[in-house]
């Protein structure tokens, strides 16, 4: 019985170990589609990955040591975070053009 509560013990903090320097491993940048072929889904998939990338960076930021460090990463934040805004208004651009496209093609269809 004494050997299952150090056992037990001993996966607990493995466990915490594990989550703890989980949150302090920088992650890798979401690659983002090509707004002028990326469908709904594949955007949306998009604003996923990068939602998830700042939040673990927002994490890691907390085992950063240098304010240079921590200054780049929030740098590299804000970058992906505007690549990806450019590319979510250009396919909505896209998108509005193709409404704008069929409009005219049932306005011209009743005339």
């Amino acid at each position: 019985m004494k050997c299952l509560s150090h056992l037990i013990t001993l996966l607990v903090l493995a466990l915490s170990t594990s989550l703890g320097w989980a949150s302090c491993q920088q992650s890798a940048a979401p690659g983002m589609p090509n707004p002028d072929m990326a469908s709904e889904y594949e955007m949306l998939q998009a604003q996923i990955a990068v939602k998830n990338y700042l939040a673990t960076q927002e994490q890691y930021l907390n085992c950063v040591q240098s304010s240079r460090k921590h200054n780049q990463i929030i740098d590299r934040m804000h970058e992906i975070a505007d690549q990806y805004n450019r590319k979510a208004r250009r396919y909505k651009a896209r998108m509005e053009s193709q409404d704008m496209i069929t409009e005219l093609a049932l306005l011209d269809l009743s005339i």
